[in-house]
């Protein structure tokens, strides 16, 4: 079998089909009134079949690779394992942020946002990893998830500020004691607060404060809220699960100062 013959019977094997039947029988043609097109010779068959087959196999490649990438991403649940940093620019202030502590595979190109969400694990507060994908991928809610939300402030007070000016206003019955050096006290549904309490410091003059659902709340998530000021204008929000209040100023201290990591300048 000479050179061009070996190359066509391999390129014909490619493209799927026995050897003894001919390309173009492969493709229908359009009936015409007029006579029969001229076929091409040997020569431009063959350059025909090359390209063919060489943009079959580049489609497979690209298809291969998409499967792969595709593939990968579901496996992660839409996690990035990616610990490179993001530049994100919000308002005044500029915040450089490992990827795959970023929440939202939205907000995990560097640019400018209005409101950023990020994940860590406690107590490490790590972002996502394949090490420990277990962590992040439970059936059900994991304690040690800590959720942050980062915007630019829309208030002038923090969740502690606030207490005199809004949150006494909407307290019912009187406080007890909710130990770790806590009071919590229920607060009224006509605040929109209902099944709610705020978990505050006692006797401290600018005391630790957070919104928990209350414990007999069943059908409601056990999360608590919080949210304190940071840089020059921005307000972060941090949801923990109430199982971790008796380490809240340990939790406390660690959001301020990985919100002071990311912060540039």
């Amino acid at each position: 079998m000479g050179s061009g013959s070996r190359i066509a019977h391999e390129a014909a094997l490619r493209l799927g089909r026995p050897e003894t039947v001919s390309f173009d029988r492969l493709v229908p043609r359009q009936r015409q009134s007029g006579p029969e097109p001229v076929v091409a010779g040997n020569g431009s068959l063959l350059r025909i079949i090359l390209i063919v087959s060489a943009g079959l196999a580049l489609l497979t490649c690209i298809a291969l690779l998409c499967v792969h990438l595709i593939g990968s991403e579901i496996a992660r649940a839409g996690h990035s394992d990616d610990p490179s940093v993001r530049q994100i620019v919000m308002g005044n202030d500029v915040l450089n942020v490992p990827a795959n502590m970023i929440r939202f595979r939205s907000q995990r190109s560097a640019g400018s946002l209005d409101r950023l969400d990020l994940y860590l694990l406690w107590p490490e507060m790590a972002g996502y990893s394949e090490a420990m994908k277990e962590e992040f991928n439970r059936p059900t809610i994991n304690p040690a998830i800590l959720f942050l939300t980062v915007e630019p402030r829309t208030m002038s007070q923090d969740m502690t500020g606030r207490i005199p000016a809004i949150y006494a206003k909407f307290m019912e019955g009187p406080d007890s004691d909710a130990g770790f050096g806590l009071k919590r006290r229920s607060l009224s549904a006509e605040g929109g607060f209902g099944g709610e309490e705020l978990w505050y410091e006692a006797g401290s003059p600018y005391p630790f404060a957070a919104r928990c659902v209350k414990p007999g709340e069943a059908s409601a998530t056990p999360y608590c809220l919080r949210d304190i000021h940071v840089g020059r204008d921005l307000a972060v929000t941090y949801r923990f699960h109430r199982s971790l209040i008796g380490q809240w100023m340990a939790l406390d201290a660690a959001i301020r100062a990985q919100m002071k990591r990311m912060l540039a300048g």
